[in-house]
């Protein structure tokens, strides 16, 4: 019986931050073409959630855009969870 990424390889947890997307991409593609595609599994994160002294950070003093998280996450991909 043939065991799964999830059971003999790596699961990597990334968290998106606000207008970020960009910078996962390229994560997420460093990762795609530099590990063998059957050892690892990507996790998602989206709930970045602001301090409550982000005021000082206008950027980041937001929560990401649905248009964020779909832009970083191909839905065919397999490498995803």
């Amino acid at each position: 019986m043939e065991r799964t990424a999830s059971e003999k390889g790596l699961i990597i947890r990334h968290l998106i931050l606000p207008g970020c997307r960009h910078d996962s991409i390229k994560i997420i593609n460093w990762i795609a073409e530099n590990l063998p595609s059957d050892s690892f599994m990507i996790s998602l994160m989206s709930q970045y959630t602001p301090d409550y002294n982000n005021n000082i950070y206008p950027e980041i003093n937001r929560k990401i855009t649905n248009f964020e998280y779909n832009s970083v996450h191909k839905p065919n991909n397999r490498i995803w969870i």
